[in-house]
Parts: C-alpha cells; sequence; structure tokens
C-alpha cells in the first residue's frame, strides 16, 4: 500500500492567531485518498497540541473553546518587507520539532503539501526545503489556495515537484496513478470530490480541541473581493444528516465540543439544510458550542432561525456587512442591505443572543473606497449596539477587485505576493494613508470598547 505523508506548513507573517484553523482542504484530500487505498499520515505544523510547543506557551494562551496563540519564532524580514516596522516570523513548531517528525517516519511514496494565504508561501517553501533535504528523491505535491491562486508563482519558487490548482482529490489521484505510478488495489469509482461520504481523518490528531465543519462547498455569490469562486466554482450543499452524523461522531468517539462552521454561505436555502441540521442537534440534547468565523449572510436570519442558532449553541456570530454604503455593496455584491442587517440584529437579541456579542465584519481598503465610508459604516454598526470587525482589504488574483487594482490604481500584476498581506495595507495611497487605515482601526476599537461598557452599565 503506497505511503502519502500530508503536511500542512507553517504560517510566516506579523501575526496570527488560531481563529480555528484546521487544514481541512488537506484532510479531504487525505480522506479521499484513504478511500482510494492509500496509507496517509499527517504533520500539522500549525497543531498547537504539539508537544514541542506545550511548554512554550505561556498560561492563558488558550481558550477554553479552543482558539489560542500560536508558538512564534522571530526571523529575519524578507527584502521586500524590510520596510515595515514590524516583526516578522513563522509560527508554528519550532523547525527542530518539524524534523524530527520527518525523521522519525519511514520515507513516503509521495509528499501532499497544502497552502493558504499566499503571502504566507515562505512557508511553504520552509516546510519544502526540509522536505526535500530529508528525502530528496520523494516527490512532493503542492495543492491548496496559493497553488490556486498563484500556480506560476508556486511552480517557479516553492521547491514542489507538482502544483496542483483547484478541487485537488481527483486531480491528485490521477498524478499518484498516472504520473508517479502509485497504484493501489482499489478499484472503485470515487466521485470528483468527497462531500461527506467518508469521514475526515481525525483521528491523525492526538488530541483534538475543536474540530472544524464544512456543511457546503463554495457560494452562490461572488462577491467582487472575494476568490470563492475561484477556489470553489460550484456551490454544492452536503445532505444535513451527513453533518449532523460527523458533529455527533466527533463528540462521542473524541470529546469534542466546540465546532467551527467554516461555510461560506452556511444559511443558503435555510429551510432545507441549516434548519434540519439545527433541529437533530437541539432534539439529540448534545451539549455543543459552534462558532462561525466567517460572515454569516444577515438578511436570511429571521426570528425562526434565530432561536434555532441560540438554542443549539451558537456561541461566535459573526455577520457580513462590509459597508453600510448601498452603492458600495451593490458594487461588491448585493447580499445584504442595512435594514437586514438590523433585522438580523433584532431577531438575534429576541431570541437570547445580545447584541453587543456579535461581530459585524467592515472592509476597509477597497479600490475607490473614501475613509469616510468606512467611518460612516464603522458608526452604523455601533449604532445599532454591535462591535466591529475590520478587515484590511487584500487584492486577491482572479477577483474583480484584483482587475480594479491593476487597471485603475497600478497594482503590479506580477507583484510579490507577500506585498499583498492585508497588514500592510497594499492599496494605500495620499488619500487613503496608512495613518489613516491606523487612525480608523484605533476608532473602531475605541467604538467597541464602548459598546460594552454601555452594555455593562445597562447591566
Amino acid at each position: 500500500m503506497p505511503r502519502l505523508l500530508l503536511i500542512n506548513p507553517w504560517i510566516t507573517d506579523f501575526a496570527a492567531y488560531d481563529l480555528w484553523l484546521k487544514p481541512l482542504g488537506l484532510l479531504y484530500i487525505g480522506a479521499y485518498l484513504r478511500a482510494a487505498g492509500y496509507e496517509i499520515d499527517l504533520i500539522d505544523c500549525m497543531d498547537r497540541n504539539h508537544p514541542s510547543v506545550s511548554g512554550l506557551m505561556k498560561p492563558g494562551d488558550s481558550k477554553p473553546d479552543g482558539r489560542g496563540k500560536f508558538y512564534k519564532t522571530e526571523l529575519p524580514k524578507p527584502e521586500s518587507l524590510h520596510h515595515i516596522p514590524r516583526r516578522w516570523g513563522r509560527y508554528g513548531i519550532p523547525e527542530k520539532a518539524f524534523v524530527e517528525e520527518l525523521s522519525r517516519r519511514e520515507k513516503p511514496d509521495a509528499v501532499l503539501v497544502t497552502s493558504v494565504m499566499t503571502y504566507w508561501y515562505p512557508g511553504v517553501q520552509m516546510a519544502i526545503s526540509r522536505i526535500k533535504s530529508q528525502w530528496p528523491e520523494v516527490p512532493v505535491i503542492l495543492g491548496g489556495n496559493y497553488a490556486t491562486l498563484c500556480p506560476d508563482h508556486a511552480r517557479q519558487t516553492s521547491g514542489t515537484d507538482v502544483v496542483i490548482a483547484g478541487y485537488g482529490e481527483k486531480i491528485v489521484l490521477d498524478v499518484l496513478q498516472n504520473r508517479l505510478g502509485l497504484h493501489t488495489r482499489f478499484s472503485a469509482v470515487l466521485p470528483e470530490f468527497l462531500n461527506g461520504e467518508y469521514p475526515l481523518p481525525w483521528d491523525l490528531y492526538p488530541k483534538l480541541d475543536y474540530a472544524i465543519i464544512l456543511s457546503a462547498r463554495g457560494c452562490p455569490y461572488t462577491c467582487s473581493f472575494c476568490a470563492t469562486h475561484i477556489l470553489n466554482p460550484r456551490f454544492i450543499q452536503r445532505p444535513y444528516h451527513d453533518v449532523f452524523e460527523e458533529i455527533k461522531t466527533l463528540h462521542e468517539t473524541r470529546g469534542v465540543r466546540h465546532f467551527a462552521f467554516y461555510d461560506d454561505a452556511l444559511f443558503i436555502n435555510q429551510h432545507k439544510h441549516i434548519e434540519p441540521l439545527l433541529d437533530l442537534i437541539i432534539a439529540s440534547g448534545l451539549d455543543l458550542n459552534f462558532h462561525c468565523p466567517n460572515g454569516l449572510f444577515a438578511k436570511l436570519i429571521d426570528q425562526n432561525l434565530a432561536e434555532l442558532m441560540v438554542t443549539a449553541g451558537f456561541k461566535t456570530i459573526r455577520l457580513s456587512l462590509e459597508s453600510a454604503n448601498e452603492a458600495q455593496r451593490r458594487r461588491m455584491s448585493f447580499k445584504v442591505s442595512n435594514a437586514g442587517y438590523i433585522l438580523a440584529l433584532d431577531n438575534l437579541e429576541t431570541a437570547g443572543f445580545p447584541r453587543h456579542q456579535v461581530e459585524t465584519y467592515v472592509i476597509m481598503g477597497l479600490p475607490d473606497q473614501s475613509p469616510e465610508e468606512v467611518r460612516d459604516t464603522i458608526e452604523f454598526v455601533h449604532d445599532h449596539g454591535a462591535r466591529v470587525s475590520l478587515a484590511s482589504f487584500t487584492p486577491i488574483p482572479g477577483t474583480r477587485d484584483w482587475q480594479v487594482a491593476v487597471e485603475k490604481h497600478g497594482l503590479d500584476p506580477n507583484i510579490d505576493p507577500l506585498l499583498l498581506n492585508n497588514t500592510i495595507y497594499p492599496l494605500k495611497n495620499e488619500l487613503f494613508s496608512e495613518a489613516i487605515f491606523n487612525d480608523l482601526r484605533a476608532y473602531a476599537k475605541r467604538g467597541n470598547e464602548r459598546v460594552k461598557a454601555s452594555t455593562a452599565s445597562a447591566e
């Protein structure tokens, strides 16, 4: 039976935090290949439960719901980032621990490496370099978001042997069998990609503080700033009862109580999908907590759905607003109105979820966006008692806003992906300077504190 090693590489950035991060795409690939008869193993460089980092973290670095700080190794900044007055580094297990993990394993027949943010590619390069030092003759296959959005850059700089762009399951099977000659005795025909038919290999994690759930792939919207339609061209929902069984099994077999939905469109077809799923969860009587780090579609949160969310155990709710400017939202993708956003807050509060605990995504730095628009949106959210989660825009290759940034704002289409890091404000200019970005961030933070204080005084 051919042996495959799956690698989730380090994050390299100025900052990183574990908001229920697990390499979900890589785990789906692992489930697919295990179903096809391959033996799989995993090294997750971002596993905060790895023995190498347990003694390096401080008390309080991890929260009861599974979130927490990653261990950071400060490194010299790449040349293109020298002008940024911040400390840059590698997040995850120490390099020595990764090399030891490689050394104690029997040589695999191939190594599969995933990737996420385009500007995290140095972590991919570092991991592949160590893999090649350990096993120079073992083929390395790179997939994931960076490989899909910047395939030429990945081929030229990562050190990998094969780059896979897009859905990886069927392609990686073809590469393993037809290019590398790694066949199994499995003869059944698998679908193009798995959508819940086989369990994810969570058994490869000795300890699980939380698990990620994906009830659907893709999104029916094509927002101007978002790459979901590139990474997942089709919107396909899993049967809700399969999603429930996955949650139930993880709770009963691994003791997992915290689950993070990583759907991009969790509430689409709500009466046939999320509502019956929550009905099953409530009827089961399981004591579970659910978190939604991705923005939820506010306009779909009616009173019934809000009550189901609260009863089922939703603890982290983030809503997508992006901008309170109606013209801006029509340009991006008109998936929520100001009135729909307010109604969602009202419905959640009536159901028992305090509005001051609702976080609202607001974007700053979009092409042609004014600082006044961002400030107005921050004030709109605070005026209605919710908190702001201010996201800095970063141009993503292949999106509409990327094209606008190239054509109207002089963005180099061949720019080093490191310079697309949202923390360095890629489209800053004279009218929207870095100082203004920082002022807006501070303004949002002060407003969040006022919302929290006003709620405390009212109580």
